[in-house]
This record gives structure tokens, sequence and C-alpha cells, in this order.
């Protein structure tokens, strides 16, 4: 009987530390993840797009929405935080006296994912 109570009292010991340290082991692998998530997001900020890469997303959106851009301008206009706010316009009248440009339209594209917006 000393035997079986001792057998049983090991099992229950060794399940209870068990647990604890599954635990212990498994909230470890939690604070990886988030440290390696915040690691990525750092990684991910320092690989800004360039005002060109821009302008090309930008571009390629316009034509996917049946904008065409040959005689249009799309330039980046200045950044607000993490976006460049890209303005298209076109010059009218170009060459005359009353010469002047068309907004047609404000973009936003993400300086770190390259998501476009509308920013009218």
């Amino acid at each position: 009987m000393k035997y079986l109570k001792t057998m049983i009292l090991s099992i229950v010991l060794g399940l209870a530390v068990g647990c604890e340290i599954y635990n212990t082991s498994e909230s470890l692998e939690e604070s990886d993840v988030s440290v390696k998530d915040s690691v990525n997001v750092v990684e991910e900020k320092s690989k800004e797009i360039s005002e060109d890469e821009a302008i090309s997303i930008a571009k390629e959106y316009f034509l996917k929405n049946g904008i065409q851009c040959e005689s249009k301008v799309i330039e980046v206009d200045h950044v607000e935080e993490d976006d460049y706010i890209i303005h298209i316009y076109e010059i009218v009248g170009k060459g005359e006296e009353y010469e002047h440009s068309a907004t047609l339209g404000w973009f936003k594209v993400n300086k770190y994912t390259g998501n476009i917006s509308n920013n009218n």
C-alpha cells in the first residue's frame, strides 16, 4: 500500500510539475512570437519605398480604374507621416494665355506597404 501511495504521489507531482513547465514554455513561446513580430514591424518600417515607386503604384492604380495617364501630371506633392500624397492633374490650355492646371485627384500611398487610397 505504501508503494501505491508513493507511486500515486509521484504521478500527481509529476503531472503538476509537467503542467507548470508546459505553461512556462508556452508563455515563453508566446513572448518569442511577440518579439519576432515587433522585429518584423521594425524591419518593414526600414523598407521605405521611393517617391518614384509610389508614383508607379499610383499610375498602375489609375490605369486599373480607367484613368489614362499619358497627358496627366502625376507627382508626389508632399509627405504626411507614413504616406506620400500624390497629386494627379493635367494642364489645360497648354501654351495659351489662360493655361492652368485641373486637378483630377489626390491619393496617398503608404511609404511602407505601398497601399493606395483616395485622399480627396
